[in-house]
C-alpha cells in the first residue's frame, strides 16, 4: 500500500525535519501518527500525499511516487486536515458533486447516508456552518471516495464529542472490514487506544513504532513541583 524507505527531510539550508524513517503501511492497517507540536506530524504527512520533495530515500504508494501519481492511482488516496478551507460559496451538495468527480468510485448512496448520521443538510452553505461542521463535510466526502489510503490530520480536535463519537464509530468498522487503510495523524492520545493497529511516534526528526496500550508510557510527564 504505502512504503517509505531510508526517508529523509531537511528544511532546504536549514534543520533536517526527519531522519532514516521506514515504514510500511499495510492493506487494511489503521496507523496513529503522534508526536509533540513541531515534531513533523504535517510535514510528514505532506511528503506522503506529494506536496513536498524528500530529500533523500523513497516514498512509494502503489507503485508510485506520491508526487507523480497517475489519477487511476490518485483516486485511491484522500486527505482530510483541519487546514483544508472548503469553498465557502458552495451548498454542501455542491462541494460533495465536485468531490465526487475525482473519484470513480465514489458512493452516492453512502453520501445521503452519511449526511443523515451525522445530521447534515446539502442545502446548507459552507460559509454558514462552524468549524465543526465544515470538517464534518470534508469527512462525509472522504469516506464516501472509498479511497485504498484515508489521511486524516488533526481533524478530530474540532468535532463535537457527538461526531467524534460517530466518526470513530465509522473508522472501526472500516478498520473491522480491512478493506481501506487509516492513518490517523492527532495530538490527541486517546484517540488512538484501542482503535489503532499500532502508533508511529515522531520526536526530534526520529520514528519509533508502538502498540496502541503504550500511548500514555511515551511522553516523559516528569514531576513537576
Amino acid at each position: 500500500m504505502l512504503e517509505i524507505r531510508n526517508m529523509n527531510y531537511q528544511i532546504p539550508k536549514d534543520r533536517l525535519i526527519l531522519e532514516n524513517l521506514n515504514l510500511t503501511v499495510w492493506p487494511g492497517e489503521f496507523l496513529g501518527l503522534l508526536g509533540k507540536n513541531g515534531a513533523g506530524k504535517t510535514t510528514f504527512l505532506d511528503l506522503v500525499m506529494g506536496l513536498r520533495p524528500v530529500t533523500s530515500g523513497q516514498i512509494i504508494f502503489q507503485g508510485h511516487d506520491p508526487q507523480f501519481l497517475p489519477q487511476s492511482v490518485a483516486e485511491d488516496l484522500v486527505f482530510l486536515s483541519q487546514d483544508i478551507k472548503l469553498p465557502r460559496s458552495m451548498s454542501i451538495q455542491e462541494y460533495l458533486d465536485y468531490m465526487s468527480f475525482f473519484y470513480r468510485n465514489y458512493d452516492h448512496d453512502k453520501e445521503q447516508e452519511l449526511l443523515d448520521y451525522f445530521e447534515m443538510s446539502p442545502k446548507s452553505k459552507i460559509g454558514s456552518l462552524s468549524t465543526g461542521q465544515q470538517k464534518k463535510a470534508q469527512i462525509v466526502s472522504g469516506l464516501c471516495t472509498n479511497a485504498k489510503l484515508m489521511i486524516i490530520d488533526e481533524i478530530t480536535a474540532v468535532l463535537d464529542p457527538e461526531s467524534r463519537l460517530k466518526f470513530f464509530t465509522i473508522l472501526e468498522k472500516l478498520h473491522r472490514k480491512r478493506t481501506q487503510s487509516l492513518i490517523l495523524a492527532t495530538n490527541i492520545a486517546e484517540d488512538l487506544v484501542g482503535r489503532v493497529d499500532r502508533v508511529l511516534f515522531l520526536d526530534h526528526g526520529k520514528a519509533s513504532y508502538h502498540e496502541s496500550s503504550e500511548v500514555h508510557n511515551i511522553f516523559k510527564l516528569g514531576d513537576v513541583a
